[in-house]
This record gives structure tokens, sequence and C-alpha cells, in this order.
């Protein structure tokens, strides 16, 4: 138990570091965009239901209402 404790906060903390060189690079303009012309569509739903499926977020509720099934956006889908 403690070890799956131990695990947790240590990935959440690689997280946490992760985000903020992230940051850091943002605010210095030393990140490269990787765009590539993307339907947002599936990636906002596919998005969602990995928010979703995440523990923390067991008691919220989202949802995704669009009367379009392809909206092609110039994106880095890693960063987004």
């Amino acid at each position: 138990h403690y070890a799956d404790i131990i695990e947790n906060k240590s990935l959440y903390i690689k997280d946490v570091m992760e985000d903020l060189n992230l940051t850091t690079r943002l605010k210095n303009n030393d990140v490269m965009l990787h765009k590539e012309l993307v339907n947002i569509v599936p990636l906002l739903r596919e998005t969602l239901i990995d928010i979703l499926n995440d523990s923390r977020y067991a008691d919220q509720t989202i949802e995704l209402q669009t009367n379009v099934d392809k909206l092609m956006l110039n994106i880095d889908t890693i960063l987004i």
C-alpha cells in the first residue's frame, strides 16, 4: 500500500517538474512547436475520456457538445 502511495507521489512530482520545465522554456521562447493540421474534435473527445478516467476527477461532470465532426486546426498536439 505504501509503495503505491510513494509511486503515485513520485509520478506527481515528475509531472510537476516537467510542467515547470515547460513553463520556463515557454517563457524563454525556447520551445520548438511541432504544429500539424489536426481534427481537434476527436482530440478533445480522447482528452476528456482520459480526464474522466483519472480518479482525481471522479466526482466531476464534463460534457463535450459540438455540432461539427471535423474542425481542423494547426496545433502542436502534445502541448495542447
